[in-house]
């Protein structure tokens, strides 16, 4: 996905890092984008692509929840669709259980 890119635009919540140092942002394919838009979100920003394939599970950093609603969305659709890691059972069992 970023290899098809020659520059990517970072774009930062409340706390740009986490306790550990760890950059805390969301990834965007290009920069020229409405960060409203819900079609630009799903078509440009890596969190939400990632999120829409199946590959990652939504984790809320406090106070950085611009996106919160959306993001356990698209984790729903694609959990309900068995996308990418929500196919396999052990993948479904350890988010639920994180999340207790």
């Amino acid at each position: 996905m970023l290899s098809e890119v020659s520059e990517v635009w970072l774009q930062y919540d409340e706390d740009p890092q986490d306790t550990y140092g760890r950059e805390l942002c969301y990834v965007w394919l290009k920069g020229d984008v409405d960060i409203s838009a819900k079609n630009d979100i799903k078509k440009y920003m890596v969190n939400a692509l990632l999120l829409r394939k199946g590959y990652v599970y939504t984790s809320v950093y406090e106070p950085n929840d611009t996106y919160e609603r959306l993001f356990y969305k698209l984790e729903r659709v694609a959990r309900k669709n068995k996308r990418g890691l929500w196919k396999y059972k052990q993948f479904r069992t350890i988010v639920d259980e994180k999340r207790k």
